[in-house]
């Protein structure tokens, strides 16, 4: 399940390299669902990404359902996060894990600077959100110009 899905880039590129795998993808807002179909339509993935409209207080999905989560690029529009990691906490199986990918801090200058600045994230601030969600286990990364952050239930 890819939260925060937006046109789908994330779950479409996963969908065209694992044939046989099938993906969700959540966002608030029709017209990024219309866009993320009409591309997976394109990419020949359509049939096994399901765009659905929500958000990450209400994840719809069964408890103990899915293997990974995850938010690339969407974490940090999260006002409750606390919550929200609760319902990505009870919608994994034991051992599942939630990515999440944004850009780091240190992305300064050109366009890329301008743009990266609402969209980004750091391993403290990551931590400091995951505490009292119940995962067991949180990692951070820095990889290039972006942040990675790994819950582990």
């Amino acid at each position: 399940m890819d939260v925060g899905m937006g046109p789908g880039v994330v779950p479409i590129r996963f969908l065209e390299r694992n044939r046989s795998s099938w993906a969700i993808g959540l966002d608030p807002s029709v017209s990024m669902l219309k866009i993320a179909q009409k591309r997976g339509a394109r990419s020949g993935v359509y049939d096994r990404l399901e765009a659905v409209r929500g958000t990450s207080t209400h994840l719809p999905c069964r408890s103990s359902s899915l293997g990974t989560i995850i938010a690339s690029l969407s974490f940090h529009h999260w006002g409750r996060r606390r919550e929200s990691l609760q319902e990505v906490r009870r919608v994994l199986r034991p051992g599942g894990r939630f990515y999440v990918y944004e850009f780091h801090p240190s992305v300064a200058g050109g366009l890329l600077g301008i743009l990266a600045r609402s969209h980004t994230m750091d391993g403290s601030t990551f931590v400091r959100s995951s505490v009292g969600s119940g995962f067991v286990r949180a990692e951070t990364l820095k990889v290039g110009r972006y942040f990675v952050g790994i819950l582990v239930k």
